[in-house]
C-alpha cells in the first residue's frame, strides 16, 4: 500500500509540475519554413494568390483525403475565401492582404474560430528564382496545457510546410 501512495504522489507531483511550467511557457508561437523555387514572382503568385490552386500544391488533402474544400464567391484578391471539413477538422481561411510583388496574408480559423492564426506566403525574387517564406502566427492564451500545444507547433505544423513548399516548387520547375 506504501508503494501505491508513492506512485499516486510521484504522478500528483508530475501533473503539478506540468502544469505549472504550462503557465510559464510562451503564450505566443511562431512556425517558418521557406524554399527557392526556379520560377519568377508573377508565376508563384499565380498559385499562391488563387485559392482554385491550392489543391494543386498545399499537402492538406493528402494527409486528410475526406477533406471537402468549398471556396467563396472569389478566390483572388482581399477577401477570397475558402472552407473545408474533414476527419482532421474544420476551418476557414481568408485573405487579408494580397500583392503579387510581395505575397499573400490571411486569417486561418479551426474549429469554428477555437483556434485563430495569422499566416502569410511571402516573395523575394532571388538570384535563382523566388525565396517563398510560409509562416503562421497564433496565440494559445493562458491555458497551461494550450501553451504546451503551441511549443509544439513547429514540429506539428512545420513539416505540412515543407510538403507544401516542395510541391509548390515541384508544380512550378515542372511548368
Amino acid at each position: 500500500m506504501k508503494w501505491l501512495r508513492r506512485i499516486l504522489g510521484l504522478l500528483l507531483l508530475l501533473v503539478i509540475l506540468f502544469l505549472a511550467v504550462g503557465f510559464v511557457l510562451p503564450a505566443r508561437y511562431h512556425v517558418e519554413r521557406e524554399v527557392v523555387i526556379g520560377a519568377p514572382v508573377t508565376e508563384v503568385h499565380a498559385l499562391v494568390g488563387d485559392l482554385e490552386e491550392w489543391d494543386r500544391w498545399t499537402p492538406w488533402k493528402e494527409a486528410d483525403p475526406t477533406i471537402v474544400v468549398t471556396i467563396g464567391e472569389h478566390s483572388t484578391g482581399v477577401g477570397a475565401h475558402q472552407s473545408w471539413t474533414g476527419k482532421s477538422g474544420d476551418g476557414e481561411l481568408t485573405f487579408r492582404s494580397v500583392d503579387p510583388a510581395w505575397g499573400v496574408e490571411y486569417d486561418l480559423d479551426f474549429d469554428h474560430g477555437r483556434y485563430r492564426t495569422k499566416g502569410a506566403l511571402r516573395y523575394e525574387t532571388v538570384e535563382n528564382g523566388t525565396r517563398v517564406t510560409w509562416s503562421m502566427d497564433g496565440e494559445m492564451g493562458s491555458n497551461p496545457v494550450e501553451r504546451w500545444f503551441g511549443v509544439l507547433m513547429d514540429w506539428m505544423v512545420g513539416p505540412d510546410f515543407e510538403r507544401g513548399l516542395d510541391r509548390l516548387k515541384t508544380v512550378l520547375e515542372a511548368a
